[in-house]
């Protein structure tokens, strides 16, 4: 665990803590979040044509006794395409809602980084004034 802490922060030149992963990280979360994570996946209305195809081979193979094992396998496809796709969609929200998750601990991150900053610089203010007392 500390060889990560020590990949993931850095001291600038004045010795202060400095958290770059996170501040890409939320540079990278921003740019995924603004982009419509639905239209990663498949598109609804192509979803829809490919439907409306499978009803239409489906009712082309309905008649004949010899292709029934196709139509078997054929349905059994199409159940797993329906069903990854949904699981798709599923997981495509979810990564939508982790991401914003990410980005606002991140935004929490870069505030605690700040204040540690600030209250650094006050400790070393008022070593001096010690000093000088």
């Amino acid at each position: 665990s500390r060889s990560s802490a020590a990949s993931v922060c850095i001291r600038d030149s004045m010795g202060n803590i400095q958290f770059n992963y996170y501040k890409k990280q939320k540079n990278k979360m921003a740019r995924v979040e603004g982009e419509d994570m639905d239209s990663l996946g498949i598109e609804p209305a192509a979803f829809e044509a490919l439907e409306k195809e499978f009803q239409e081979v489906l009712s082309e193979l309905a008649g004949d006794q010899s292709l029934e094992r196709f139509r078997r396998e054929y349905e059994k496809l199409h159940m797993a395409l329906k069903a990854s796709h949904e699981n798709e969609k599923r997981l495509l929200r979810r990564c939508k809602e982790l991401n914003g998750d990410i980005v606002g601990n991140a935004a929490k991150v870069q505030t605690a980084l700040k204040l540690t900053q600030e209250d650094s610089h006050t400790i070393a203010l008022l070593k001096l004034s010690l000093i000088h007392i």
